[in-house]
């Protein structure tokens, strides 16, 4: 049987110990490792190098904390912290420099990223402290949010791809999921502005437990409102890594000994953070602090703050398990599973506690089959006496089979993973398999017989609207209001200065065409013609394909549209134009926010959707839908394929 499977949160604990560079400091007593209390520094990957630290200013507090954060760092912790916690200015030896005054250099490649860092010394110069973090400002790399927080680190990485969606806004499920959102504290306001990063704290042995990295931790933050007022939130994510403990764990020795000091380290680790006022973000692995302003996350007392569970870091399976809560299920095809199943129903009662069994993460046997996307063995399951108490039960990470499912398929269309890299793959998502698609119909009792649910299905919409499956009810909107203006746009007096201010508008049509329009008039006016037409069939709810525009077409009169045609013209030329103006005033892919701004009103009264914002997926979708060979933005003309 092949060895049992680690989970998604303990493989990336061990691959960044793997790759982190072990740290020691020098002390009287000699040469001691560190410990580092949050995710240990690392390489950045590829050859893209850069210096972590960054300009430190002096130890003067120019832009207050609220109140309530001032609380935290100058008393050491809420209402109920323990004695133990409770940090005082005389705790620090006089003879430590904390805070000095260094020269760094910023990211250059990175110029969204702003590093900061805070060290204690002591008097002989060497470093007994550390604390680095990051100002992002996402504002910047919204529509590329993924690509850009992969490159300079894993620590940002995994804070782009576990915390955030691709546009940079915490995921909707830490906010809003009736498990997931936690204690209910974070909303949206952590989707504004940008935010300080705190990657690691390090403090040497001989140094700890009086009161340094409570201090680092208060001055970078102050350096990060000192560099940006607007800075209002700081994020981390914290972990025990023991030097001897993790390459004991790592190298598979130490035993439930080692696994009980982690749990331990942990409890501890965690303990510092939210002594500092750090609050979860809903169930996530993150905790955040709010620096200014009255936030709800202050006035929640360390004890009332969720604790996400220790087992969720380690394996999936027990290797001792009973089969079929093991890997071997796991790994079994849907006809197995089938198989298995059907044996289990006639040996074991319907009302035995057995199927209630769950693994070492609480998943029951509805949500590994779910999640595994078999959907014959999930149709015999839902049929058991069982499958209602089964589809209902909630895992240790608060899903339900259908939203484990759900969070899987929305992942294979978001990222795939290279190795160690996690590559962005959204723009180019070509649906989801058939196995996708019967999973979840069997999940939601869809009807799979009419192809535009289908089609719904397979393009992974979920206000149930898309216009043939993939062009969500807001998307619609922005593109017909594009060809709305660029109609109104054209001038049939001055059509020959029109197609010489407009050249851009056709780059996407075949330069022989281009020639002659500069020469025929009622070309013009078919290739603007097209743009209402592009406008009707959207607000209509239909498919934007070349047959329904010219079949919208039919009634014009003269038929321009069709002179324009007839002369080697095409539908796409001029509708490919809406899908870049579009997205150039969306205001997370775009460089506006242009379209929020002025017809927030008529987009408020649509229906939300996965797909919103997805323009350049759904400008790619509406290539294949008309045959076109798919090529990337600002590679000139479209051919047929």
């Amino acid at each position: 049987m092949p060895p049992p499977a680690a989970s998604t949160e303990s493989n990336r604990l061990k691959r960044k110990r793997q790759n982190s560079a072990p740290v020691h400091a020098a002390t009287d007593t000699g040469v001691q490792s560190m410990i580092s209390v949050t995710v240990p520094n690392r390489q950045p990957r590829g050859e893209h190098e850069r210096n972590k630290a960054a300009d430190t200013f002096e130890d003067t507090n120019v832009h207050e904390f609220s109140a309530a954060a001032k609380h935290f760092f100058d008393l050491g912790g809420d209402e109920d912290s323990s004695e133990e916690d409770d940090i005082a200015d005389d705790d620090f030896a006089d003879d430590l420099d904390l805070f000095p005054t260094e020269d760094y250099e910023s990211d250059e490649e990175h110029k969204w990223l702003k590093p900061v860092r805070s060290t204690a010394s002591a008097p002989d110069g060497v470093e007994i402290g550390t604390c680095k973090g990051n100002i992002v400002y996402r504002d910047s790399i919204r529509k590329d949010f993924y690509s850009q927080m992969e490159e300079p680190s894993q620590e940002l990485a995994e804070l782009a791809f576990s915390l955030f969606d691709r546009w940079g806004n915490v995921k909707s499920d830490y906010i809003s999921h009736p498990v997931k959102k936690g204690t209910g504290v974070w909303g949206k306001e952590l989707n504004r502005g940008c935010l300080l990063y705190i990657e690691h704290v390090k403090v040497a042995q001989g140094y700890r437990g009086q009161g340094f990295g409570r201090r680092m931790v208060e001055d970078i933050c102050k350096k990060a409102r000192k560099l940006d007022p607007s800075c209002q939130y700081v994020l981390t994510w914290p972990v025990f890594m023991d030097d001897r403990v993790w390459t004991d764990q790592m190298a598979g020795t130490g035993g439930s000994e080692h696994l009980a000091q982690m749990a331990d380290g942990q409890v501890g680790i965690e303990k510092f953070w939210r002594s500092l006022g750090f609050r979860a973000i809903g169930t996530s692995i993150f905790l955040a602090l709010a620096l200014t302003g009255t936030h709800p996350s202050l006035s929640l007392s360390r004890s009332d703050d969720y604790v996400r569970p220790f087992a969720l870091r380690g394996d999936v399976f027990d290797p001792k398990a009973a089969y079929p809560y093991n890997m071997e299920f796991l790994q079994a095809t849907d006809d197995q599973t089938l198989r298995i199943l059907q044996q289990r129903a006639e040996a074991i009662p319907a009302n035995d506690s057995r199927w209630f069994a769950t693994d070492l993460h609480g998943r029951n046997i509805m949500h590994c089959v779910a999640v595994g996307r078999k959907p014959k063995a999930l149709a015999y399951l839902r049929t058991l006496p069982c499958a209602s108490d089964l589809s209902k039960a909630r895992d240790l990470g608060g899903d339900t089979p259908l939203e484990g499912l759900e969070r899987r398929l929305d992942k294979s269309r978001t990222t795939s993973n290279m190795g160690d890299m996690i590559v962005p793959i959204s723009d180019d998502f070509k649906g989801y398999s058939a196995k996708d698609i019967a999973s979840f119909a069997q999940m939601t009792d869809t009807s799979t017989t009419n192809s535009l649910q289908m089609d719904r299905l397979r393009f992974g919409c979920t206000c149930g609207e898309c216009i043939a499956g993939f062009i969500s009810p807001r998307t619609a909107y922005a593109l017909s209001l594009q060809g709305s203006l660029k109609g109104d746009e054209y001038s049939q007096e001055h059509w020959t200065m029109w197609c010489h201010i407009n050249n851009f508008l056709l780059c996407h049509l075949p330069l022989d065409v281009q020639h002659k329009m500069k020469r025929s008039e009622a070309m013009c006016e078919g290739f603007a013609a097209i743009y209402f037409h592009f406008s009707a069939v959207l607000k209509a709810k239909r498919a934007p394909t070349t047959a329904n525009i010219l079949q919208q077409a039919d009634r014009e009169r003269p038929a321009f549209t069709k002179t324009y045609i007839e002369q080697g013209g095409t539908v796409a030329g001029p509708i490919l134009v809406c899908f870049e103006s579009a997205k150039a005033e969306d205001i997370y892919v775009g460089y506006t926010d242009i379209l929020e701004s002025l017809h927030s009103e008529e987009l408020s009264k649509l229906k939300e959707c996965r797909n919103d914002h997805e323009f350049e997926f759904v400008r790619r979708q509406f290539l294949r839908m008309e045959g076109l060979a798919v090529e990337y933005p600002n590679e000139g003309r479209y051919r047929f394929g």
